[in-house]
Formats: structure tokens, C-alpha cells, sequence
């Protein structure tokens, strides 16, 4: 025992050195099995197969965004005018307005009395030109005139000769057309006449009724009260109302007093009634011959019509002859007014240099007052709603915006689209728009406009505008809404798909997918790499390789394409794999994996 301690007392730094070097030995092997169970888990994850069905489905590959509602057409109206007084404003905003309409007017007073002021100044610099020019200017334009005249007679015979070989042709269908619908005027005409007709009539049997009635009534008279005189009681009589029995009855007769008074009250009705009569039947009479006109002037039509299918058929050939013949007449006439028209413009061309040089200043005066003069009436370029009013009456025009008009009749989606996409982008794409003041309804539209150049910005994000239709229409739709767009770039219905992610590719660059084959072996044998299949081969998995070709692809899901590949198979699913773990253990291990 005393050995012990003093061999201990004389080692004792080689002893605790060594004790170190246990607990050190110790810890490191703790920490290799710890780490060891972690490369064994991630391997694990790492051959843990995640599996999806190949299905058929339809897909749409689209690019997203956000634009805002515009109109299709909006204008800030400026006028080249400074210092004028602004006399009548005759909008406010909201106002709808129509192409063409006054909109604001100017004081052009100063403006009017500058341009006469103007003129006179161009009149006496005009007559102060050479007699040279007038005399060389009135040869050249005889010549020209004479040319423009034999030209512009040459083209507008050449012109009418080929309209009419134009319309010559399409004459024989139009005729045809123009036949059909005679005919059907016709039998319309005559419908019309028809219940004109029976309108009359009837209106005549009315009246021939009350006339009848009339007539009987007046006729009990006479056979119950033969000793008066009933000739008063005639249809025709307006002073019926102002008779009674008392006119009739002479001997004090009271019973035949109130007989012929209530005898004359329904005659008076009568009366009314045939009255009444008369005047619809007139009016239908008159109705009638008016309709009896037009169903003879469309009978006539008709015939004509028909007549002009012959006529149109002969015309063609004639019509071609006489334009080939124009056009030669047209060519020869060109040739020699060309080449005399030529040697006066010679002649003249020296004279009038200086002659316009005296003038310009006067003329381009008058041009700049008369257009100032247009400016002071200021009109609807197009029609729409006025959005913004600027100016009011009294006001000193200092050459800012007067007012704004946007044209609500249709709707544009305006939006930037980011420099990765904006190739994928076509004129004529469709797209689906939403919008919160529309709700749930998806709009239709398509692309009608695409920047050529980006959008002007200070960051570092590079987008280009582009123009969206708004093809649906939509009362709650308006201007300045915020959209959100999908712009549809392909679609395919009833395609087999996998997942995005089941698509892999080979070192050669083709594109495969893994199919699960659960006949190749044993679901538990599956990641045991001793396994030994019947030919004594190693099987180390009950997948199968399918190269595939793929097509449009969706934010999930891509289109396949193989004879091998059948719906609901399924293929496996490669998931994201995260090196965090593996580099973290990695870098605690030496070279050759030791520590």
C-alpha cells in the first residue's frame, strides 16, 4: 500500500493526464454513437419513399396580378391660349357629355380683332407680289389644274368603273334579297290593308246600326202618335237635343208629351252613337286608302325587283370592260400632263422664292389667330363623363389642364408585370378579373396592349404596363377599383399528371419518374440492401424507372406523357431535402470520417 501511494506521490501529474485522456476518450465515443443514431435517422428519412397517383385533370398555367379599373379612353384638354379670359363654363363633374358638345367657351374678342388686323397686314403684302410671279404661278397652275383635273377625272372614272364592276357583282344577290324582301312587304301591306278593311266595316255596321235603330224608333212614333209631325226627328238634325214631346204634342196630350220626351232621349243616344260611327268609320276609310296606297306601291316594288335579278346578272361583264378601258385612258393622260407640268414649275420656281419670303410672317400670323379663334370654343373630343373641372368663368387662362373626360363606356385593366413574366405575356391572352366592388364575379378580358418598354422606376424592380379588355359587363364596375388578374397562358383538359415534384432527371438530361412495383419484391425487403432476388442479383428496390416526356405544368402538378404510364399508378415523390443535419455532423468528422 505504500508503494501504491508513493508511486501515486511520484506520478501524480501522469496520472491525472491520464485520467483526462480516459474522460476525453470516454465522451468522444458518447458522442460518435449519438451522432452515429443521427446519420441513421437521416438516412432513414432520406429512403422513406412518399408516393402520389398519376390521374388525369385539367390544368391551366397562369400568371398572377394586381392592376387598377381605367376607362378605355380619357383625355386632360389644353388649349393654346395664355391670358384669356375664360366667358362660360357649361360642365360640372360628373356630368356625361356627348361627342361634340361645348363644353367651355373663351372671351375671343381681342382674338377676332388681332386676326382681322392680321389679314389686312397678309392682303397688302400679297398684292405687292411681282407681276412676274402672278403671270409665271397662273401658267403653272393652268397646267396643273389642268392635270389634276385630267387626273382626278381619270381616277374617279377608273374609280367608278371598278365600283360599279364591284358592285355589279354583288347586285345579282343584293337584287335577289332585295325580291324576297319586296314580296314579304307585300304580304305585310297587305295585312295591314286587311284590318283597315274590317276596321271600316265595322265601324260602318255601327253606324248603319244606329242609323237602323234610329229609324225604327222614329217610325213607332208615327204609328202610335200619327197626328203629330215628326219630320224634325232626323239623324242628320244637331238640334235633336233641343226637343222634347211638348214640340210635337199640340192638344195638351200629357201621356204622349212623356212618351215622345223619352222617345227622343234614346233617339238623341242613337244619335251619339251614330255619330260616333261615322266619325270612325271616316277615319278608318281614310286609314284604309292610305294602306290600299301602300300595298299597291309595294306590289310595284316587287315587279321592280324582280325585274333588277335579270338586269343585275348582264351588267357584270360590261362594267369589267369599261374598266380596263379607263385604266389605259389613265395612263396615257399622266404621261404627258407629267411632262408639262414639269417645264412650268421650272419656269416658276425662282419668282416665287422671293415672293413667299415677303408674306410668311403675315401667314403664319393668321394661321396662329385663327387657331386660337378654334380654341375658344372648346368640345367634347369623345363622348364620356367629365371627372375633373379646373377653371371657372372670369378666370385668366394660364395654359393649365381645363378639365378631364374618361370615356365609362367600357373599362381597361391597367398592371405591371414583372420582368420574368412579362415574356410569357401575348396580345389576345385571356384573362379572369376579380374585384372587390364586383365580388365573386370572374370578368372576362384579354391582354390588349403591351408596354415596349419598362415602366419608369427608382428601385431596382424592373415591370412593364400592360392593358387588359374588360369583355363582361359589370353595373357595379368602377373606375379606379383595384383588379386582380389571371392571365390564362395554356390549358389542357383531361391530361395525365403527377406531381411536380415525382419528375426527376437523369445525368443525360432525361426526364423519368419512379413507379411503385409492388410485385418486384417485399414491402419489408424493399430498403434491404442484401437482398437477394431469384437470379442471386441484389434488389434494392420496388421501384421501376418510366422516362417520361412532360408538358404544361401547373403550381403543383405537370403534364406526362409515356406509353408505360397508366392512371393510378403511382410513382414516388422525392421531398425537399434539408442537408442542415448531414453538415452539421459532417463537420464534426475528420477526413476519413473519424473525429
Amino acid at each position: 500500500m505504500v508503494k501504491v501511494k508513493e508511486f501515486m506521490k511520484k506520478h501524480k501529474k501522469l496520472l491525472i493526464l491520464l485520467c483526462i485522456l480516459i474522460v476525453i476518450v470516454i465522451g468522444v465515443l458518447a458522442v460518435r454513437a449519438q451522432l452515429n443514431k443521427q446519420m441513421e435517422a437521416v438516412q432513414a428519412a432520406m429512403n422513406k419513399q412518399e408516393t402520389a397517383l398519376v390521374e388525369k385533370r385539367s390544368l391551366v398555367s397562369s400568371i398572377s396580378a394586381t392592376g387598377k379599373v381605367v376607362s378605355n379612353e380619357s383625355k386632360s384638354i389644353i388649349v393654346n391660349l395664355t391670358g384669356v379670359e375664360v366667358k362660360d363654363v357649361n360642365i360640372e363633374v360628373g356630368d356625361t357629355v356627348q361627342e361634340g358638345d361645348v363644353l367651355l367657351e373663351f372671351d375671343s374678342s381681342d382674338i377676332e380683332d388681332s386676326l382681322a388686323d392680321a389679314k389686312t397686314s397678309l392682303n397688302a403684302s400679297s398684292s405687292k407680289s411681282g407681276i412676274s410671279v402672278s403671270s409665271s404661278q397662273r401658267s403653272l397652275s393652268e397646267a396643273q389644274a389642268a392635270r389634276d383635273i385630267d387626273a382626278e377625272r381619270a381616277n374617279q372614272d377608273v374609280a367608278d368603273a371598278w365600283n360599279d364592276y364591284l358592285e355589279a357583282l354583288t347586285d345579282l344577290e343584293e337584287a335577289e334579297d332585295d325580291y324576297d324582301n319586296a314580296k314579304q312587304t307585300t304580304v305585310e301591306k297587305k295585312g295591314e290593308m286587311e284590318l283597315r278593311q274590317s276596321n271600316a266595316e265595322a265601324a260602318k255596321g255601327s253606324m248603319e246600326s244606329a242609323a237602323s235603330q234610329f229609324g225604327s224608333t222614329v217610325e213607332g212614333l208615327r204609328s202610335t202618335y200619327g197626328a203629330y209631325d215628326f219630320s224634325a226627328l232626323s239623324i242628320e238634325n244637331s238640334n235633336l237635343v233641343s226637343l222634347s214631346g211638348s214640340d210635337f204634342v199640340t192638344d195638351g196630350d200629357t201621356a204622349a208629351t212623356d212618351a215622345i220626351t223619352q222617345a227622343i232621349v234614346g233617339l238623341i243616344s242613337l244619335q251619339q252613337q251614330y255619330s260616333s260611327a261615322s266619325e270612325t268609320y271616316s277615319a278608318s276609310s281614310s286609314d284604309l286608302a292610305s294602306w290600299q296606297t301602300k300595298y299597291s306601291t309595294a306590289q310595284s316594288s316587287e315587279s321592280t325587283y324582280e325585274k333588277a335579278v335579270d338586269t343585275a346578272q348582264s351588267t357584270v361583264d360590261s362594267k369589267l370592260d369599261a374598266y380596263n378601258t379607263q385604266v389605259r385612258n389613265q395612263e396615257d393622260l399622266a404621261r404627258n400632263n407629267s411632262s408639262t407640268v414639269a417645264a412650268k414649275e421650272d419656269g416658276l420656281r425662282t419668282d416665287k422664292l422671293s415672293a413667299s419670303t415677303a408674306s410668311l410672317t403675315d401667314k403664319q400670323q393668321v394661321k396662329q389667330y385663327e387657331t386660337q379663334l378654334e380654341d375658344c370654343v372648346v368640345k367634347a373630343p369623345f363622348s364620356g363623363v367629365v371627372t375633373a373641372v379646373n377653371v371657372e368663368a372670369g378666370d385668366i387662362y394660364k395654359g393649365e389642364s381645363i378639365l378631364t373626360i374618361e370615356d365609362t363606356s367600357a373599362y381597361e385593366v391597367s398592371a405591371e408585370i414583372d420582368e420574368y413574366d412579362i415574356s410569357s405575356i401575348e396580345l389576345g391572352q385571356k384573362v379572369v378579373i376579380k374585384t372587390n366592388g364586383t365580388g365573386d364575379a370572374q370578368l372576362e378580358g384579354s391582354v390588349i396592349d403591351i408596354a415596349p418598354r419598362a415602366t419608369e422606376t427608382t428601385g431596382t424592380d424592373v415591370t412593364y404596363t400592360i392593358k387588359v379588355s374588360v369583355d363582361t359587363p359589370n353595373d357595379d364596375l368602377r373606375l379606379d377599383m383595384t383588379a386582380k388578374l389571371s392571365i390564362i397562358l395554356e390549358s389542357k383538359d383531361n391530361i395525365m399528371t403527377v406531381p411536380y415534384d415525382a419528375v426527376q432527371t437523369d445525368d443525360e438530361g432525361n426526364k423519368y419518374v419512379e413507379v411503385i412495383n409492388d410485385e418486384a419484391k417485399p414491402a419489408e425487403a424493399a430498403t434491404d440492401t442484401n437482398v437477394q432476388d431469384e437470379t442471386g442479383e441484389k434488389n434494392t428496390s420496388n421501384t421501376e424507372i418510366v422516362y417520361i416526356n412532360t408538358g404544361i405544368e401547373s403550381d403543383y402538378y405537370v403534364e406526362v406523357e409515356s406509353g408505360e404510364l397508366t392512371e393510378g399508378m403511382q410513382v414516388v415523390v422525392k421531398a425537399a431535402q434539408s442537408s442542415t443535419d448531414l453538415e452539421s455532423i459532417m463537420s464534426m468528422r475528420g477526413p476519413m470520417g473519424g473525429f
